[in-house]
This record gives C-alpha cells, structure tokens and sequence, in this order.
C-alpha cells in the first residue's frame, strides 16, 4: 500500500471550538508527598501506527442562532492509511438508501450522545439515532437543522453502488480499542454504471470516539459535503471548500474528535489521595494512598473502562502513600519506594502481576525514597527520589535518580539531578526523562523543569512549567507531558499545562472540571482518566475523563 502524508489544512468549527491536549498521575495535597507517573499509552494497532501530524495550523469559529458552546476534542490532519479489505458485511446496493440499525460493535459518542448503532446511506455518509434520510441528491450545507442531522459525511453526494463497486463495514480489534470501517469502493455517481467516481473510508474508534476519514479517490463534476453535524445542525466541523461544492481528492486523510475535553465518570468505590495509578491491559488500577482520616492504604480497585466500573483486586504487602507513583512494564504493575502506614521512607519495591492478580517484593532500592516520580524507558524503571532519609531517619529533599531493570532484578544509581524537586512529576518522552515542578530547597512551589538524557547520563535544564506547582499529576502521550493540577501554596488547581520537547515550549488545555491535588492517573486508548486526590478540606472519590 502506498502511503502519502496529507497536507495541513484549515479547518472550521461551528459554533466554538477548544483546543487542548494531555495528562496526569499524582499524589497529594498539604501533607501527603505527590505520587506522579506515567502510564502506557494503550491504543488500536492502527492508532498506534498512525503518526499524529499535530493541528491543522490555523481554526476558525462561527456560531448558528443560539447553539451551544462544545469543548471540541481535536482536529487534526494524517497520514493516509485506509484500512484493507475486504469487509464482512455487505452495504446497501441500491439508489438513495439507508440500512438503518447496523451494528456498530461498541458504544461511540458522538456530540455527546453515545450510539451503539449507526446507519449506512447509500450517498457517502452515515448517520445515528432511529433513522437517517438517504440525502438524495447531492452535498448540502452543514451545520443545517434540515432534517439530514446527525451525521459523519465522507462524501455525501448522489452516488450509485447499484450501478458498481460495493459499499460494506466491519468492526474490528479487541475491546477497549475496536473501531468499525465503512468502505466506500468504486462507487459511481448516478446514474453512471461501472464508472469508479468514489473510493472512501469512514473509521469510528471505540474509547477515543475518534472519527477518521480516508479518501483514496473522489472526483470532481459533483457538489460534495464532507465532514460531521451534530443532532440538532446547529454544530459542525469541517475543512473550507469541502461542504456543498464541486471537489476531488485523492489519498488524504482527517481525524475529528467531537467529544467534551473532560467527562465525569463512575467514582472510586472509596475516597484516597496520595495514591499511585497505572494502566494495564486495558484497565486502570488505583493503588494505595490515604483516606480522609489520613489512614494509609494497602487496598488495590480496577477500573474497566468498557464498562465504566471497579473492582476490587489483591492488596498491596503493606500499605504505600504519597511515594513515587506506579509504571507497567510488560503487563507487570513496579511501585517502588513511597510511605509506609506511620509515614517512614521505604526501599521496597513492589511487583503486581496483573494476569495473576499477585504482588511480589523485588530487590531493595539502594536508597530510601519518596516524594518523587516514575517512568520508563526501554523496558527499564527509573525513580526519581524528590526526599530520603537521613542517617537519623528524618525526611530530606533528594534529588537522587535509580533505574531497575526487570531481567536482572538490579538496581543502578544514575547522576542526581541539578537541583531539588520534592514532590514533582516525572515523565519520559522521546527517550528523555522529564522531571518538573514540586517543591524547591526553600519549600516554594517551582515551575523548573531538569531532562536527564539517559545516553549520556547527562542533566539539562528546560523551558519553565508556567504556573508553579506541587503535588500535581502527569502522563506522556502524544509527544508531549501534561500536566495537571496540583496546588500552589493552599490554593488547589485545576489548570492543564503540556510541554512540547521538540519546541522547548508550554500551551495550555482545557481545565480539569474538579481542582484537586494527589490525584493518580493513566491513560487508556488515548484517554486519561484522572482518580481520587484531595482538595482544601478532604479525599476524593472522583474520576473524570480527559480527551486530548
């Protein structure tokens, strides 16, 4: 298959759009150390392939009467990769008609209401609710409440597969990233027979509600509509010059987002802070913490995205807060360091086995540490330790730097990082380790951001985080670290910051809807989920989605 790169375009959305990207892990609020990581970033095979060539460069805004403000995912060009067939369900055949009620195979949101069926118009598009008009007879204009509403166009036009070619779907992939194809191959417009005008491709993505369209062919001589409307046709997002007019394409590609940035999902099944998350197979898992009577934590819940619900899973050795968060290795959960129930720094290394569900202890860390953060590179854990213990057992800033590697069960001590951050969080991103944030030597929230380069064993000192932080949260995904909350001083946040390492540069996101500190977070399929935390006056149980 040859692979072109599309071009960047200029997209516009009807009627507001939001840009924002990211995030998150952490730990706590006034007393309890931050428990930052970073988490696998689990996708589809296809997602996972398909490199994200960044925002359309410039975004426009129009509003229609009195609709409403919609917090708008993403919008971005990619490259061209339709997925190959054939397909296994056939599509209509015939002139100007829908199948309505086909399966989709997961639940897809879509402008905020979630379907488990679409329906497949036999002009380029589909659509979702009890029935879609065929849309005889060419591309009309969107956002338009005229009946034709809810839709995802890829080519709505009069075309013909009663005359050639064949219109046919299928879902495929393993839940929680299965995505349902809609092909479009060689279909003439009407009444042409065995004419190819239209080769396109229309993919949903479970989890993410990502909306994909690939366009090997469509010819120029019809008036086209390409991209989606909302139920109402009050919003729309599509590319200028491409709704309601004469264009052909030929191998480009868009993805379009139309989910809100943050969604409330179901809560911890009990309130923590200060607890370590990480993701595995597809699952969330929140480890540890403090409860809102300060007491320390061995109790472990999973959260199954797919069915928006926990369950409880084996408890920790010993009960582990405010440490330096949790990463998966190969499907094995490391929580290394942290708290144990009387506040003491630990040297243990805790292993879960999420096939088993079993913990295990691993070889002492060569230093007791908390108050930091965790990430992994290369198959290998580093922790970096934001406080020790003296040789009188009081807590002190660190800025010590380990990595463990899995295969050998050992431990090596890297150079220390150049200045203090008590409570920051970590992250790698391109083979660079990221440590930013925390508390300073003088006890005051710090922006500073220090990458160690683990090839050289060599530290640097990168663009400032804007706002000063503690105890926030933080994940690596999509080229960038986001993060998340935190507080500052007594003032909890809910403010989104993700640095860009290829800019040495920070942009801001959609705020998290609920200002919190110590929270944990993973991502799953492209989406964060941020759990628990506290805020000024107790622990939380709360969970919420974010979309990038």
């Amino acid at each position: 298959m040859r692979v072109s790169v599309m071009r960047s375009v200029m997209l516009r959305f009807v009627p507001a759009l939001v840009t924002f990207g990211l995030v998150l892990m952490g730990c706590d609020g006034q007393e309890d150390p931050v428990s930052p990581s970073t988490a696998e970033h689990d996708m589809s095979d296809k997602e996972r392939n398909a490199v994200d060539l960044g925002p359309a460069p410039t975004l426009m805004r129009s509003s229609i009467g009195t609709s409403s403000v919609l917090a708008f995912g993403s919008t971005v060009s990619i490259p061209f990769a339709p997925e190959p067939g054939p397909f296994a369900n056939s599509g209509p055949a015939c002139d100007d008609c829908v199948f309505n009620g086909r399966p989709i195979g997961f639940s897809f949101t879509f402008f905020g209401n979630t379907y488990t069926t679409f329906n497949l118009s036999s002009n380029g598009f589909i659509g979702f609710g009890a029935s879609t008009d065929a849309g005889c007879c060419s591309g009309r204009p969107i956002p338009s409440n005229d009946g034709i509403n809810n839709i995802i166009a890829a080519a709505w036009t009069d075309l013909y597969p009663g005359g050639g070619g064949l219109v046919s779907y299928e879902t495929r992939g393993r839940a929680p990233s299965r995505y349902l194809v809609v092909n479009y191959q060689d279909i003439p417009w009407c009444c042409e027979i065995g004419i190819s005008r239209v080769t396109t491709q229309i993919i949903l993505y479970e989890s993410t509600n990502r909306i994909e369209i690939h366009t090997t062919n469509q010819s120029g001589g019809h008036i086209y509509t390409q991209g989606v409307e909302d139920a109402n046709g009050s919003q729309a997002v599509f590319i200028p010059g491409r709704v309601a007019t004469n264009f052909g394409l030929i191998n480009i590609a868009v993805r379009f987002t139309t989910e809100t940035s943050w969604l409330s999902r179901t809560p911890l099944p009990s309130a923590r802070r200060g607890l370590s998350a990480a993701a595995a197979n597809g699952l969330l898992y929140a480890i540890g913490g403090t409860n809102s009577a300060g007491t320390a934590l061995t109790s472990v819940q999973g959260y199954n995205p797919s069915t928006n619900s926990w369950t409880s899973r084996a408890s920790l050795p010993a009960a582990r807060q405010a440490g330096n968060s949790a990463v998966t290795i190969n499907g094995i959960i490391y929580l290394p360091g942290g708290n144990d129930a009387g506040g003491t720094l630990t040297r243990t290394l805790y292993a879960y086995n999420t096939s088993t569900n079993a913990w295990s202890t691993k070889a002492t860390m060569p230093a007791y540490s908390s108050c930091g953060g965790a990430a992994t590179y290369s198959g290998k854990l580093y922790v970096f330790s934001g406080c020790t213990r003296s040789n009188t057992g009081a807590k002190i800033p660190a800025a010590l730097l380990h990595r463990y590697d899995p295969s050998t069960n050992t431990w090596t001590t890297l150079r220390s990082a150049p200045a203090s951050h008590f409570r920051p969080v970590v992250g790698v991103i391109n083979g660079k380790l990221y440590v930013v944030g925390g508390n300073n030597a003088s006890g005051t929230a710090t922006g500073r951001v220090d990458m160690y380069d683990p090839a050289t064993n060599i530290w640097s000192t990168r663009s400032t985080m804007p706002t000063p932080r503690v105890t926030a949260a933080a994940v690596a995904i999509g080229g960038k670290l986001h993060v998340i909350g935190g507080r500052n001083g007594t003032t909890y946040l809910n403010s989104v910051q993700a640095y860009d390492p290829v800019t040495n540069s920070w942009t801001t996101g959609a705020s998290m809807p609920t200002p919190r500190a110590a929270v944990g977070a993973a991502s799953i399929g492209g989406l964060v989920y941020a759990v628990g935390g506290r805020n000024s006056t107790s622990a939380l149980m709360t969970n919420e989605r974010y979309t990038p």
